[in-house]
């Protein structure tokens, strides 16, 4: 997905992002030119819990997947994922809002990591009818103890 001119023309055309001070193309040309190795670090939540994941504040660079979600079908991943590469990639430029903080999920399908990992899902799964918001954790600090495994990814 991220190779995709696609993915990057589609993001680059939206009209604006709630919660952003910049515009969709600005953000879309930080995606296709910051280069940042993400890592996939897998973690139990204690109890089972529906979330997918939780954004991770303090190393926006991992993204987080709950094991207890992850038989879903790849394109849902791929949402996930995406949704933690915008977070990472709005870290590296601090002056910049493009996320959504402290705002209900409910709310928050116009927010840039919403929207486009929800992009990415629909372009995985050739399907422009899928609006699916990745569930993600409140409390993060009870499940970072049991985490269970890191994978680098280039």
């Amino acid at each position: 997905m991220l190779r995709s001119r696609e993915f990057y023309e589609r993001i680059s055309l939206h009209p604006f992002f709630d919660r952003a001070n910049i515009q969709p193309y600005i953000i879309s040309n930080l995606l296709k030119t910051t280069s940042i190795k993400m890592n996939i670090k897998f973690y139990y939540s204690q109890p089972p819990g529906k979330a997918n994941s939780f954004d991770d504040i303090i190393n926006p660079r991992n993204i987080q997947l709950n094991v207890w979600t992850m038989e879903r079908p790849v394109a849902s991943l791929c949402n996930t994922m995406l949704h933690a590469c915008v977070h990472a990639v709005n870290a590296e430029f601090p002056t910049y809002q493009f996320g959504h903080n402290c705002i209900e999920e409910k709310d928050a399908a116009n927010t840039a990591p919403y929207w486009i990992g929800n992009l990415a899902q629909k372009m995985v799964l050739g399907d422009e009818t899928t609006d699916e918001i990745s569930l993600h954790e409140e409390n993060i600090e009870m499940f970072k103890i049991f985490e269970c495994m890191v994978l680098p990814v280039s």
